[in-house]
Order: structure tokens, then C-alpha cells, then sequence
């Protein structure tokens, strides 16, 4: 008796900090689980509606989660900056489908990529219109800082065809935004890009760029 006691004080003595150890080693949890900019999806079987506003223009838009890592849904935008181009003003409708993949999910960041194609026109003086087609591709890289806040950083080739002139124009943006969610269901998005647009028939580029603020909310 006399030689076990020490043997179940030293295990008495050491369970507190076996408890302290396991409870330090479980994983902090990032972000909600959830993104409809950074390399996450929205969730498997869940659906989340956007809205965005700020420059070239507002979108709505639908995603719903068909796996664990595909995202498929839609947006509709009304932009009066023609793609992104601060020089060129006028009023554009534009409808495109929405894919996103997750590329990879870790515990500090996430990779994602994003294809929305879809048809676009123009309206400008004298009934003139412009037809074309969008084929924006976008490799996203995934921050999540804490609970509540979603860091991601991106480039993007938004190109795009016009129909009317037969030119092909090719934007080159870089950028970065934000997610904060107001709780697991509920975020604000910021979204920013940059960059020039080619121009292949002159040889030329312009100074294109996003700014949008929006609200992501997933049912």
C-alpha cells in the first residue's frame, strides 16, 4: 500500500494538466464555415442570396452549394460603368451563370476558383446597342481571420466579347475584399479590383476597377 501511494498521488496530481492540454490542442474555429468570395463554398444543399452596389453598378445574385466544394447559381447586374471602365459610361445589363470551386481548405487559408459566363448590352445614344458575351475566370486565395472576419485576396481576367464591333477586350485585375459575418447566417462583403483592359484591336489599355459593397445571406 505504501509503495502505490506515491504513483496515485503523481496521477491525481497530473489529470488537471492532461485536461489543460487537450483543451489547448482543439482546433480555433475560422470563419463561419462559409464564403461566397473566398475559397470556401456556401455549404452543401444550403443556399445564399447576394446583393452588391457601389461602382460599375448593382448584382443580385443566387448560389446554392451542389457539393461540398461546387457552389452553381446565377446574378444579374446593372452596371452603368461598362465593365468596370471609369471612361465609359453608360448604362449595362448584364446575366451570367456562377460556378465556384474550392480548391483547398485548410485552417489558416483557402484557395478557390470562379467561372461566370454570361451575355451583356450596352444602351447607348441614339439606340445604339452593344451585344457581347463575358467569360470572367478568377483564382481566389482565402484568409479567414478569426469567427467573424474573412480576408481574401484575388486576380481576375474578366474578358469579354463585343458583338457589335468584333473586339475582344481583356481586363487584368488584381484586388482583395472582405466578409464580416454579422452571426452564421449573415455577412457583409466588400469587394475590390483593379487593373488595365486591354485593348487587342488598338493595342491600348484602360484603367478598369471595382468597388462594391454588398450583403451575403444564407437561407
Amino acid at each position: 500500500m505504501l509503495r502505490t501511494l506515491p504513483l496515485v498521488v503523481a496521477s491525481l496530481l497530473a489529470a488537471p494538466a492532461l485536461g489543460q492540454v487537450i483543451e489547448v490542442s482543439e482546433p480555433i474555429i475560422r470563419s463561419q464555415g462559409w464564403s461566397t468570395m473566398a475559397g470556401l463554398t456556401v455549404g452543401e444543399a444550403r443556399t445564399v442570396v447576394t446583393g452588391q452596389a457601389a461602382f460599375p453598378g448593382i448584382s443580385v445574385g443566387v448560389l446554392r452549394g451542389v457539393h461540398s466544394r461546387v457552389d452553381v447559381g446565377g446574378r444579374l447586374s446593372f452596371n452603368y460603368g461598362v465593365e468596370g471602365n471609369a471612361a465609359d459610361i453608360a448604362p449595362e445589363l448584364k446575366l451570367q451563370a456562377h460556378v465556384r470551386a474550392s480548391l483547398y481548405q485548410g485552417q489558416r487559408v483557402n484557395l478557390g476558383a470562379e467561372f461566370a459566363p454570361g451575355a451583356l448590352v450596352t444602351f447607348r445614344p441614339a439606340d445604339e446597342k452593344t451585344w457581347g458575351m463575358t467569360v470572367p475566370v478568377a483564382l481566389t486565395l482565402g484568409i479567414p481571420v478569426g469567427s467573424a472576419l474573412h480576408l481574401h485576396a484575388a486576380v481576375e481576367c474578366p474578358l469579354w466579347f463585343d458583338f457589335s464591333s468584333a473586339h475582344v477586350r481583356v481586363p487584368i485585375l488584381a484586388g482583395g475584399g472582405a466578409e464580416y459575418f454579422l452571426d452564421r447566417s449573415l455577412a457583409l462583403t466588400l469587394n475590390l479590383r483593379m487593373g488595365p483592359t486591354l485593348q487587342t484591336w488598338a493595342g491600348t489599355g484602360v484603367f478598369t476597377f471595382q468597388s462594391l459593397l454588398g450583403v451575403a445571406w444564407r437561407l
